[in-house]
């Protein structure tokens, strides 16, 4: 499998997923462009095509998948890396559309800097923020 290109985005959606003749219930914890990763206690086998359906406002989004790889805590399987097969242009603006829950430290720390909180190469520590201010 190719290394992904899209940053993962942390979320919290309820998604349907349909596979044979049946509609199973998960939550989508993180997604992209390229990927989702979808926790559910139905697991399907590698390379097995679902149609992920999430919800966007009041429409609903199908997304075409294929299942990457299970995942399992305590021994017990409870997810799924599924892969995004070409993405529909309004999926790929819903992503897009979404922010990371947090931003990473890397941001945060140059958000500082660029602010100008902290002068000198010195690095970053709770002593710097505070004698800055």
């Amino acid at each position: 499998m190719k290394k992904r290109t899209g940053e993962k985005i942390p979320v919290e959606i309820d998604a349907r997923f349909f596979c044979g003749n049946m509609f199973y219930s998960g939550t989508v914890s993180n997604l992209s462009t390229e990927v989702m990763h979808i926790n559910t206690k139905r697991c399907f086998p590698s390379c097995t095509n679902v149609v992920t359906i999430i919800r966007n406002g009041n429409d609903l989004l199908q997304v075409i998948t294929k299942v990457k790889r299970l995942t399992r805590t305590n021994g017990c399987y409870d997810g799924m890396d599924v892969e995004i097969l070409n993405p529909s242009k309004n999926y790929l603006d819903y992503v897009n559309s979404l922010s990371p829950v947090c931003m990473s430290c890397n941001d945060f720390l140059k958000g500082i800097q660029n602010n100008k909180l902290i002068s000198g190469e010195k690095g970053i520590n709770s002593k710097n923020i505070i004698n800055s201010r």
